[in-house]
């Protein structure tokens, strides 16, 4: 082995496995930080959910089919925000919900 070799090979133990207890470099936080706010998942570790999703994600949050909730959205039940000159729909989760409630039955009226 030369030193270059030394230098990119992980540390091995005794039976040959590669040792993990070693502290991960100190570039690597701010990168993994920089990830997680820029997808919006610190948010979601807080336990506050997100202002608007997309399609996959209001198929996730709704007991809808994808079917049901493309014809909902067709009919204009369920609100949306496209953006001028995009396909992309973005949805307000409490909005959607508050739609779905007016078809609520045996509900107390406001």
């Amino acid at each position: 082995m030369t030193a270059n070799n030394n230098q990119l090979q992980a540390p091995q133990t005794a039976a040959g496995a590669t040792s993990t207890t070693e502290p991960p470099p100190p570039w690597l936080r701010p990168l993994v930080e920089e990830i997680l706010r820029e997808f919006g998942s610190h948010q979601l570790e807080r336990g506050t959910s997100p202002g608007f999703v997309d399609f996959n994600g209001l198929c996730a949050a709704v007991p809808l089919s994808a079917r049901t909730l493309r014809e909902l959205i067709k009919k204009r039940i369920v609100p949306h925000i496209r953006l001028s000159g995009g396909r992309r729909l973005l949805f307000s989760l409490s909005n959607v919900e508050k739609s779905l409630l007016r078809f609520e039955k045996g509900g107390i009226p406001e």
